[in-house]
């Protein structure tokens, strides 16, 4: 797993932790989820996969 991968998988740990600790106030909890949803599957994973094509390993 190279740093990237390593450094995006924990982000999206702490976003739903943090959401999880928010998790009495239901907007605030549902934004972070579809926010770490964004990362995980949105555009923004798109270019954490885009930058990491050269193949070099971290």
């Amino acid at each position: 797993m190279n740093v990237l991968t390593c450094q995006k998988v924990l982000f999206i740990g702490l976003i739903t932790t943090i959401a999880l600790f928010l998790k009495e106030h239901q907007q605030n909890y549902m934004d972070l989820l579809n926010y770490a949803n964004q990362m995980n599957t949105g555009q923004n994973a798109n270019n954490w996969i885009s930058t990491n094509q050269g193949g070099q390993i971290n």
